[in-house]
């Protein structure tokens, strides 16, 4: 009997291990990012995604996005933002060449009406009352593309590629993919 119990509790932990890592999946990729300032950068994008219950049918198990990061370098900084998510937004990376500071305008920040305005500011990203008026009008810079499979993104994507491709790109020019003077982030609250 002593036996089994230092099998089971051996087998247990490996068990416990599968069935976690199974109910997860990352996919991670390198994006090719035009700034405002005429430079260009590279942006390392994950997208963490959980195994659950589909809406409207709880028992069809599909892959959903639960949260999304972004790590770039900027003039020699390292920034990285990250929020939970259920779907992709579209996402401006601005750079304020003057002031040297950088901000991330994101339309899927909970509890905001319209774009949320974060300003890199003393190591931190700060959420703005408003978006900056530069930024209104502005197209989003970063692909509005989310996918659970395998190979369904390159490792590096470069503007060529995202010209050349199926993807949902900032360059269409829908009215989605510029930031609406009407969209500005007010009462907004909490913090990323």
């Amino acid at each position: 009997m002593n036996h089994f119990k230092s099998m089971l509790k051996l087998l247990l932990p490996l068990v416990l291990a599968t069935q976690i890592t199974a109910c997860s999946k990352t996919v991670q990729w390198e994006e090719e990012v035009p700034l405002n300032t005429g430079e260009t950068i590279w942006v390392k994008r994950t997208d963490f995604y959980a195994k659950g219950g589909e809406p409207g049918n709880p028992l069809q198990m599909a892959w959903g996005l639960e949260k999304r990061a972004y790590e770039f370098t900027w003039q020699g900084k390292k920034y990285s933002y990250q929020i939970a998510r259920k779907t992709g937004g579209p996402i401006l990376l601005y750079a304020f060449v003057n002031e040297k500071t950088v901000s991330i305008v994101d339309s899927g920040w909970p509890h905001c009406s319209g774009y949320a305005e974060f300003r890199w500011i003393n190591g931190n990203w700060q959420l703005q009352t408003n978006v900056s008026p530069e930024l209104v009008g502005q197209p989003r810079n970063l692909m509005k593309y989310a996918s659970a499979d395998d190979g369904a993104i390159p490792v590096r994507v470069t503007q060529d590629f995202i010209r050349d491709s199926r993807f949902d790109l900032p360059q269409r020019g829908n009215a989605e993919s510029h930031l609406l003077a009407s969209k500005i982030a007010t009462n907004c609250s909490g913090k990323n």
